[in-house]
């Protein structure tokens, strides 16, 4: 009996150290919002690797931009190439739910799906 008890605490243990499963291409492509203070950025990505870019904030100011480019994914990691700005920025990719993050050694951004 002790030793079927300690199989089974065992085996959950193994189940609850598992890693997540790796996030696919497929994963990311819908519409991803985050709000901090009093502005909003959207991000849409297509799975043909184009993405699209807005934000806009809700202050007095009422300023709003917004980009378009491309991206590339592979293993855990997104590379997006701004094309107003001529520049890139690569992350490293999770997904939990309807929650995206994208975190590289300067920045970590959430956001959530969008129904």
């Amino acid at each position: 009996m002790k030793r079927c008890i300690c199989t089974v605490l065992l085996a959950l243990l193994l189940a609850s150290c598992s890693r997540p499963a790796p996030v696919k291409v497929e994963d990311l492509q819908g519409t991803w919002v985050r709000t901090s203070g009093d502005s909003t950025a959207e991000w849409t990505f297509e799975i043909d690797g184009k993405y699209n870019e807005k934000i806009s904030t809700s202050n007095e100011e009422q300023f709003s931009m917004e980009d378009s480019g491309k991206y590339e994914f592979e293993e855990g990691t997104i590379k997006i190439t701004f094309e107003t700005y001529g520049t890139f920025a690569e992350y490293k990719v999770s997904i939990d739910g309807d929650e995206l993050t994208l975190s590289n050694e300067d920045e970590t951004y959430t956001f959530k799906k969008k129904k």
